[in-house]
């Protein structure tokens, strides 16, 4: 079974797609970022045995039983986008995809830095207290006697203490 590579020559992108015997193969298809595809090496193999079943499960997940019954398929990207399009899904542009890759790289390269420094908890402060203030607009003077108080709240139950303690009124 011939696949076929296709490279864009804007974003560098590369796309592997299998057609079958009876259909065409183009020269060119379009890639996320607009621009035109090129058709470059033709690869083949030949499977042996259960090779397909991921492929299959793809399939009955996003056709459905029904569907598969009926006859409809996924062979290709087309077929991938033929079913995007008729459930209104947009994938993202191949800019939004470099802008979340590059926000993933530098959310992975502070993670690190934290993780080295103050260890995993540190992390999972770190991570709490953004979560936090952006959800409240809460600066960082807030956000550590906040902080403060829910730890010695917390102190409290641990203690066994029924009576709260002292109410920080901010002033």
């Amino acid at each position: 079974m011939p696949v076929h590579t296709y490279v864009c020559a804007e974003c560098q992108s590369c796309a592997d797609e299998i057609f079958l015997g009876s259909e065409t193969v183009p020269q060119t298809l379009t890639c996320l970022c607009g621009a035109a595809m090129e058709r470059g090496r033709v690869y083949r193999f030949r499977h042996v045995g259960p090779v397909f079943h991921d492929l299959m499960q793809i399939e009955e997940n996003l056709l459905g039983k029904t569907k598969l019954a009926a006859g409809e398929r996924i062979r290709s990207k087309r077929d991938v986008e033929k079913w995007e399009h008729d459930n209104n899904l947009v994938r993202c542009t191949a800019q939004q995809a470099r802008v979340n890759m590059e926000y993933g790289e530098e959310m992975a390269y502070e993670q690190g830095k934290i993780i080295s420094a103050e260890g995993r908890d540190g992390w999972f402060e770190h991570c709490n207290k953004s979560d936090i203030t952006n959800i409240t607009g809460w600066d960082d003077s807030q956000y550590v006697r906040w902080r403060n108080m829910n730890n010695a709240e917390e102190r409290r139950i641990k203690s066994g203490h029924n009576e709260p303690g002292p109410v920080d009124t901010g002033t």
